[in-house]
This record gives structure tokens, sequence and C-alpha cells, in this order.
């Protein structure tokens, strides 16, 4: 079951490292 609640801060997280590098 797909949760984008639970995603949501995961992907941003992932954009935010990306970002940095």
């Amino acid at each position: 079951m797909f949760n984008p609640a639970f995603f949501q801060p995961k992907y941003a997280l992932l954009k935010t490292r990306e970002g940095v590098s």
C-alpha cells in the first residue's frame, strides 16, 4: 500500500541531499 505521507519526508530528504551534493 502506497502512503505518500510516509514517503514524502524521505523524498524531501533525498532532494535535500541531492541539492547539497
